[in-house]
C-alpha cells in the first residue's frame, strides 16, 4: 500500500497534469482542482498551493488573458491572497476586465524588492513582451538573473533562451547550454526540449542524437507536443535510433492529436 505523502503527492501531480493539459490528457481544471483538494486533505502543501492559486483566478474554461505560463510553478513561497505577488498575478490574467498591466507591474515590483523570485520573473515577461512597458531586454535579464539566482526554474529556461537566440545579448550557446541544463535538471519540460535541440542541431555542441533522444523523452513525459514531434523526426529519420516508421507516426500522432500543425503536416507525410 503507498504511503499517505506518496498518495498526496500522486493526487497533486494529476492536478498539474489536468491543470496544464500534459501527457496528452485534455486540460479540465475542475477536474485539477477535485485532484487538488483530495492532495490536501492527505497535508501536501505543494496541492495547497496550487489549489490556493486555482481558488483565488477564476479560471473557468479559459486559457488566461495574457498566454503567460502563470501557474503550477516552483515558487519558494506559498502565494497568499494579500501577497502583492499574487495581486500582481491576478491584475495580469484579469478575464473580465481584462488584464491591468501598471497595476501588475506595481505589485511584482513590490514583491521583487522583497525578494520574491516568482514576482521577478513575472517583471522579466512583462519586459520582454512589451506589456505595459517598452520592450527591454537588459532589465528582463536582470529580472531572470534575481530569480535564478533563488532557483527559479522558469527564469533559469528564459536565460538559456535570450544566449540562444541573441536576445539582447551576444548568442552565446556554452551559456544557453548551461542555464538549461539547470532548469532541465528541476524539471522543466521546454528546457529539457531546448536541450535536445541543440543536441539535434549541435549548436555549441558536437551534434549527438542520443543525448537529444535523451532530453526529447524526458520532455515528452509532461506532454511536450514538440518533444513528440521531434522524437518523430528522430525515429523517422534514423537519427541516434534504428528508422521506424511506425514509431515515428506514434509520436507525430500524440502531438497531431493535441494540435501541433507541424506533426499534423509530417503524420500526412507518412501516410
Amino acid at each position: 500500500m503507498p504511503t499517505i505523502l506518496a498518495q498526496a503527492n500522486s493526487y497533486n501531480n494529476l492536478g498539474v497534469i489536468y491543470a496544464t493539459g500534459g501527457h496528452g490528457v485534455k486540460q479540465d481544471y475542475k477536474e485539477a482542482k477535485e485532484y487538488f483538494e483530495l492532495a490536501v486533505t492527505c497535508g501536501d502543501m505543494n496541492a495547497q498551493r496550487n489549489l490556493d492559486i486555482m481558488n483565488n483566478i477564476d479560471h473557468g474554461s479559459k486559457q488566461n488573458a495574457t498566454g503567460i505560463k502563470t501557474r503550477y510553478r516552483l515558487s519558494p513561497m506559498r502565494k497568499e491572497k494579500n501577497n502583492p505577488c499574487h495581486l500582481g498575478i491576478v491584475y495580469l490574467n484579469d478575464e473580465v476586465d481584462g488584464p491591468d498591466f501598471m497595476k501588475a507591474k506595481k505589485c511584482f515590483e513590490l514583491a521583487a524588492e522583497q525578494g520574491d523570485a516568482d514576482a521577478q520573473y513575472y517583471l522579466g515577461i512583462m519586459y520582454v513582451q512589451e506589456m505595459g512597458v517598452a520592450q527591454d531586454y537588459k532589465k528582463a535579464k536582470e529580472y531572470f538573473e534575481l530569480a535564478a539566482e533563488q532557483g527559479d526554474v522558469m527564469a533559469r529556461n528564459k536565460l538559456g533562451i535570450m544566449y540562444a537566440q541573441e536576445m539582447g545579448v551576444a548568442q552565446d550557446y556554452k551559456k544557453a547550454k548551461e542555464y538549461f541544463e539547470l532548469a532541465a535538471e528541476q524539471g522543466d519540460e521546454d528546457a529539457q526540449y531546448n536541450l535536445g535541440i541543440i543536441y539535434v542541431k549541435g549548436l555549441g555542441v558536437e551534434p549527438d542524437f542520443v543525448k537529444a533522444k535523451e532530453y526529447l523523452e524526458l520532455a515528452e513525459k509532461h506532454g511536450s507536443t514538440k518533444a513528440q514531434r521531434s522524437l518523430g523526426i528522430l525515429y523517422e529519420k534514423g537519427l541516434g535510433v534504428q528508422q521506424d516508421y511506425m514509431k515515428a507516426a506514434e509520436y507525430y500522432e500524440l502531438a497531431a492529436e493535441q494540435d501541433n500543425p507541424d506533426a499534423q503536416f509530417a503524420l500526412s507525410l507518412l501516410y
